[in-house]
């Protein structure tokens, strides 16, 4: 019953401590992890190789466009990774535009 309730079984020698009960070892739940993490880093890679070509042409064109328009720069350039895709808030206040940089309830 100790089993089921999930804390662990009594040693038979005596006034023992409760060992805790746990499905896998540290050692393996560590492992899983670190795979887990190893899975996320290339999955983003992909998706880095895929997205970023494209988007430096566009963000290209949209810095000419904005150069010409505004006399600066609109977007780092190059793009080596999604992370350095900029979020449309930051962009607005890059801009000059304070109303959208407010987040909204």
């Amino acid at each position: 019953m100790a089993i089921i309730k999930g804390q662990g079984l009594v040693a038979s020698g005596g006034g023992g401590q409760q060992q805790p009960l746990s499905l896998f070892s540290p050692g393996f739940a560590a492992q899983i992890k670190k795979e887990f993490d190893w899975v996320a880093d290339a999955g983003e890679r992909l998706v880095s190789a895929f997205l970023v070509p494209p988007m430096q042409v566009i963000a290209a064109a949209l810095n000419f466009v904005t150069l010409l328009v505004s006399n600066q720069h609109f977007l780092d350039l190059p793009l080596n990774s999604i992370k350095d895709f900029k979020d449309a808030r930051a962009l607005a206040i890059h801009l000059g535009n304070p109303n959208l940089g407010k987040a909204t309830p």
